[in-house]
């Protein structure tokens, strides 16, 4: 029972759990110190003290990069487990504060962060001038992992079915169309289904070169599911990173791409193309917002997607 109490106290001490969470994630004490801004030789004797005060060996050091033993393994599935209930614990108390102070860490592709935050931010920060508003920008994939790896409170992203990770929890935020785009002159109305002079032939458009985003990104994904469902094969001009650079391209006549409409109404008036819908029923993705199944959510972050909603959705009205 004496030594039960030892290894739940040394749990509770915060510090070295995520002193260990960090070596585990860096597989290297030199590179972890440099990240918590300590002094590598002070890191490896706080470890050494840590295993020793354990009774186990948490990190294989004849190993390159560094491992972790079976004990240590169990070791860091109960450390996350533990740090995140403080965390929620934590989200839970300020949930009772006014919010004059706080962080709200927001995950999202960087085009659509231009597209989106702007007028949310101006929402937001009207009702929560003390709360600061962090953005991590990246591709699909990495905004996946920052939620995973808790760097991220929430990440707005395009819903792609089937939803991969079971541990989020996928928040609608607006529906948003999927539009086919081409340069003057590339194709014409001959290029369209029969009866429809905007909606293209998926066959009659199969020989034009595509330009399309780099995998990893939600658009490629939906970009070959749409291949897939037409039954096309298509040429592939290039890949690019982002959704402006690929209409950009394709408004130079380099090809035909596939762009949400966020990026056709970012770009209008900016360049010369033209839009055609994908199929006569509009083909859409939705907008999410995601975040841990396991995560607290306070009144601010709940605030923020309430926002996003009543801003987009408004938007997608007027539109239609």
């Amino acid at each position: 029972m004496a030594n039960e109490r030892k290894v739940l106290a040394d749990y509770m001490d915060f510090k070295q759990l995520s002193y260990m969470i960090k070596v585990a994630e860096c597989r290297s004490i030199t590179r972890a110190a440099r990240e918590l801004y300590i002094s590598q030789p002070s890191l490896s004797q706080f470890i050494a003290k840590a295993e020793d005060e354990l009774g186990i060996k948490i990190f294989d050091r004849a190993t390159t990069p560094l491992s972790l033993t079976y004990a240590g393994e169990k070791y860091l599935e109960a450390a996350v487990k533990i740090i995140k209930i403080n965390d929620n614990i934590k989200s839970e108390l300020r949930d009772i504060m006014d919010y004059r102070k706080g962080r709200l860490v927001v995950g999202i592709p960087k085009e659509r962060c231009g597209y989106m935050m702007p007028p949310i931010l101006k929402e937001f920060k009207q009702k929560y001038p003390g709360i600061e508003v962090q953005m991590v920008e990246a591709n699909s994939d990495a905004l996946r992992d920052s939620l995973k790896k808790g760097t991220a409170d929430l990440i707005i992203i395009p819903w792609l079915e089937p939803e991969p990770e079971p541990e989020f929890l996928y928040l609608p935020v607006y529906e948003e169309a999927l539009l086919f785009v081409a340069g003057d002159g590339v194709i014409d109305k001959s290029y369209c289904q029969d009866g429809y002079s905007n909606v293209i032939d998926w066959k009659k458009v199969e020989q034009i070169p595509f330009i399309v985003l780099k995998s990893g990104h939600g658009i490629r994904w939906m970009t070959e599911k749409l291949f897939k469902k037409y039954q096309i094969n298509p040429v592939i001009a290039m890949e690019t990173t982002s959704n402006s650079n690929a209409l950009r391209l394709t408004a130079y006549g380099l090809g035909v791409t596939i762009v949400p409409e966020m990026t056709v109404n970012m770009l209008r008036g900016a360049q010369r193309f033209n839009t055609y819908f994908v199929d006569k029923e509009p083909v859409t993705w939705r907008i999410t917002a995601v975040v841990r199944k396991d995560s607290y959510r306070n009144k601010a972050q709940n605030d923020f997607l309430e926002i996003a909603r009543k801003i987009f959705n408004k938007s997608q009205e007027q539109r239609i």
